[in-house]
C-alpha cells in the first residue's frame, strides 16, 4: 500500500473540478460516504487490522451541470486508497486497483480504479479513471481511461471498445 501511495500523482484543482471516490455502477450499499467508512471500518476490524482514514479520503466534486441546467451538482466521494487498514492492507485493494465511490443525492456509484481525476474538457467537466487493461480487452497491467459525464441523473460513458476485426 505504501509504495502505491508514493506512486500516484498529487491531484490538482481544475476549476469546476475537486476531489472524487470508489468501484463500477451503481452501489449496492446506499447510504453516505461516512456510512461507507463505517462499513469499511468493521471490514478491516473484522480481518483483525488496524484502521485508519487518510487525508482526502472523503471528498466533494462539483459535477457541472446536468441536462442543459444552470448551477451544478455536486457529489460525495470516498477514495479507498486511502483508507488504511494495517495488518490487512489487501482489504480495500488490490492488482487491480482500490474502490472509489461517487455519490449524488441518495444514489451512490463505484468503480474499481487504479487513480482518478477530475479534468474540464471543452467548459464540462469529465471524471476520467484509470482502469485495469482487463476492462478495456486488455491485459491487467495495461492502463487505460474511461471518462464519465454527469447529466444530472447519472453518469454517461461509451461502451467498451470492440474487438478489431480480422
Amino acid at each position: 500500500m505504501t509504495d502505491r501511495k508514493r506512486r500516484r500523482p498529487a491531484r490538482r484543482g481544475l476549476g469546476l473540478a475537486a476531489a472524487l471516490v470508489v468501484w463500477a455502477g451503481p452501489a449496492a450499499a446506499a447510504g453516505s460516504a461516512a456510512q461507507a467508512v463505517e462499513r469499511a471500518q468493521a471490514l478491516c476490524e473484522d480481518l483483525g487490522g488496524r484502521f485508519s482514514v487518510g487525508e482526502g479520503a472523503v471528498g466533494e466534486i462539483d459535477l457541472g451541470p446536468g441536462r442543459g441546467e444552470e448551477g451544478g451538482d455536486r457529489g460525495e466521494t470516498l477514495d479507498y486508497a486511502k483508507l488504511v487498514c494495517e495488518g490487512a492492507y489487501s482489504a480495500f485493494c488490490g492488482s487491480g486497483g482500490c474502490p472509489l465511490r461517487v455519490q449524488v443525492g441518495p444514489q451512490a456509484w463505484e468503480w474499481q480504479v487504479e487513480d482518478w481525476s477530475m479534468i474540464l474538457f471543452e467548459g464540462f467537466p469529465v471524471l476520467m479513471l484509470a482502469r485495469d487493461g482487463g476492462w478495456c480487452g486488455g491485459a491487467g497491467a495495461q492502463i487505460c481511461f474511461e471518462a464519465l459525464k454527469w447529466d444530472g441523473q447519472r453518469f454517461l460513458t461509451v461502451g467498451p471498445a470492440p474487438d478489431p476485426a480480422e
